[in-house]
């Protein structure tokens, strides 16, 4: 995770990318996360412990039940980040943290222990990040970023999203009413299911993986066409047409308002980020 951090980071120190770029591309994996119902039932922690015979052998009800710790791993690295110049009065950061670790363990190859980003920052710094570390790498809280960010000239919200193609960060299109709950994929007739989001519409109606959906309260569908029509339903429930091992189903649908669960950043401060 901290690796992903850099990732991102150092191409807006380096001036490849512009700050706004680089938020934009941190809203994207806050609102991947945010979408992820699996990061309530697994820890971070618990997600590198068990990456060879869960993270790396996903299917598709895995953004359901787990967490990639590569993705978390990155905010809670951009969380200590900010969390450390916070409570330092800009003293120490992350960069100060891993030479540390660079200084401390990497140069003669030893081993850490589990407690390593804890006590250098006790040791060193005179910083209790206990709190911090137990909510969020071994508990399963989201990182607070609202708060974290305003310190550094930047204000953080969510929004619905606005098409099944939205990936999140700042927008100034229209967003969608209404939602499915499914990532859908073009067939060559209808739209075939390829993943069903815990607690939305598609997964209470009984939506499984792989079903064709044709239509929608008697209309034949295409994404667009079916995102248009649960937007402007009138009802509460609708019908769903789908194709299942060759049957033809319909299912009442639930209308469900769309989650706020894309992530974006607003520069408020172009002073305080600079620094």
């Amino acid at each position: 995770g901290f690796t992903s951090f850099y990732d991102d980071v150092t191409l807006a120190r380096a001036g490849v990318i512009e700050p706004q770029k680089y938020l934009d591309i941190v809203a994207q994996n806050v609102s991947r996360l945010l979408q992820n119902a699996g990061r309530f039932k697994q820890s971070a922690a618990e997600s590198s412990f068990d990456a060879w015979t869960k993270f790396y052998k996903q299917d598709a009800s895995a953004t359901n039940n787990i967490v990639s710790y590569y993705t978390k791993g990155g905010i809670i690295a951009l969380g200590l980040d900010l969390l450390l110049r916070k409570q330092s009065n800009e003293q120490v950061n992350l960069d100060t943290l891993m030479q540390l670790l660079w200084k401390h363990y990497g140069v003669d190859e030893k081993g850490t222990p589990d407690d390593v980003i804890q006590n250098l920052c006790t040791t060193h710094f005179g910083i209790d990040v206990s709190k911090y570390l137990n909510r969020v790498v071994y508990g399963t809280d989201d990182v607070e970023l609202a708060s974290l960010v305003s310190e550094m000239g930047v204000n953080y919200a969510v929004r619905a999203r606005v098409s099944g193609e939205d990936k999140g960060g700042a927008s100034s299109l229209p967003a969608i009413k209404n939602q499915l709950g499914a990532t859908l994929k073009p067939a060559t007739f209808g739209l075939t299911v390829m993943q069903v989001f815990e607690g939305l519409a598609a997964m209470k109606a009984g939506v499984l993986l792989n079903d064709v959906i044709i239509g929608l309260d008697g209309h034949i569908v295409n994404a667009q066409k079916l995102q248009r029509l649960l937007d402007n339903a009138q009802t509460s429930q609708v019908e769903l047409t789908l194709i299942r091992d060759g049957r033809l189903l319909t299912l009442p649908l639930e209308v469900t308002e769309a989650r706020k669960e894309m992530a974006y950043f607003e520069i408020t401060g172009e002073e305080k980020l600079n620094q």
